[in-house]
């Protein structure tokens, strides 16, 4: 059996949106992670989340450079500090 069964939870698989959106590494691993998140244990699903997260990030600078002073205040602000 190729893939995993918290792949299969649903009607499609994420490699189905991945392809069919024509979605890069970095988002791919983004739709990725958040599509299993809710389908392995409890210590995964954190790791999952800061995944998705790590591979969005890695996107948006990738795209737009400039946005890594938005992004660190955006975050800081919904953690409650100062950026």
């Amino acid at each position: 059996m190729i893939g995993s069964a918290h792949y299969k939870k649903g009607k499609i698989e994420p490699w189905e949106v991945i392809e069919d959106w024509g979605l890069d590494f970095h988002l791919g691993n983004v739709i990725k992670y958040i599509g299993r998140h809710h389908a392995v244990r409890a210590r995964k699903k954190r790791e999952d989340l800061l995944k998705a997260i790590h591979y969005l990030v890695r996107f948006a600078l990738r795209e737009d450079p400039t946005l890594r002073a938005e992004i660190r205040a955006y975050t800081a602000a919904e953690l409650g500090e100062e950026a």
